[in-house]
């Protein structure tokens, strides 16, 4: 049945499919084991994946040796724990009886799901604020999976012009949070920042923020979102002009 690590389908004789789990969490199925003779029979179950290394195996059987009476069954459990992120796992047992040549092959699928964070908008653009006032705009922070993560927003408020209420924390599946994010400026000028925020099993995710101070003597141009692309191409590039006219914040 077996050859080069691959089984052919018709010799599968069960099929457990776990379905979508959580990567970090664990998840179970059960199949039955039946004796049909008029003896006790002892079963060995063993776990063989060609060319991959224990730890790789997500599939797990606890209990290898079962005796089983006349006529009886057993219950088997085997354990699914996904250990990397949205992939598609296959695995086989064999169920062997003692003194017969004949295996019987369970075959194991599963797929991992992992956070997927989203951000009511990737632009907070603020206008015109004037000089040591609080401005404040809202930002959601989804999680649009069922799979529990933390986020951090990485802002050192002591020393922007930008400021959060919440840098951090820890979203259930299909939470949402609202943070508040300030706006002080210290100068009339246009200001921009670029925030990473850092999610566990995630790529980071960047917010933009804008924002310019104002006074009654000085007014400066305003950045909008649709200026944002050229403004960075610009300063990417080393044009002073624009290092004159706007902050760029790091």
């Amino acid at each position: 049945m077996v050859g080069d690590g691959k089984i052919e389908e018709e010799s599968v004789h069960q099929l457990l499919d776990f379905g979508d789990v959580p990567i970090g969490t664990s998840t179970y199925k059960t199949f039955q084991v039946k004796n049909m003779s008029s003896v006790n029979a002892n079963v060995t179950i063993s776990h063989q994946i060609s060319g991959t290394v224990a730890m790789d195996k997500v599939f797990v059987c606890k209990k290898r040796q079962h005796l089983i009476k006349p006529h009886s069954s057993i219950s088997v459990k085997i354990d699914f724990l996904p250990t990397i992120e949205k992939m598609a796992y296959t695995d086989y047992f064999y169920i062997s009886p003692a003194g017969f040549p004949s295996q019987c092959v369970v075959k194991c699928i599963g797929r991992s799901t992992a956070p997927d964070i989203k951000l009511s908008s990737n632009i907070l653009s603020f206008k015109y604020a004037e000089l040591g006032t609080e401005n404040k705009q809202y930002l959601t922070i989804s999680n649009q999976s069922n799979v529990k993560t933390s986020y951090q927003i990485v802002l050192d408020s002591t020393e922007s012009v930008f400021k959060v209420d919440k840098s951090c924390g820890t979203l259930d599946g299909k939470e949402e949070r609202t943070i508040v994010v300030i706006f002080v400026p210290l100068q009339a000028i246009p200001y921009y920042k670029r925030i990473p925020i850092l999610l566990h099993r995630q790529e980071p995710i960047f917010l933009d923020l804008l924002g310019s101070g104002f006074t009654n003597d000085i007014r400066p141009a305003r950045l909008i979102g649709q200026d944002l692309d050229n403004f960075v191409e610009k300063v990417r590039t080393g044009l002073s002009m624009y290092l004159r006219r706007f902050r760029l914040e790091y």
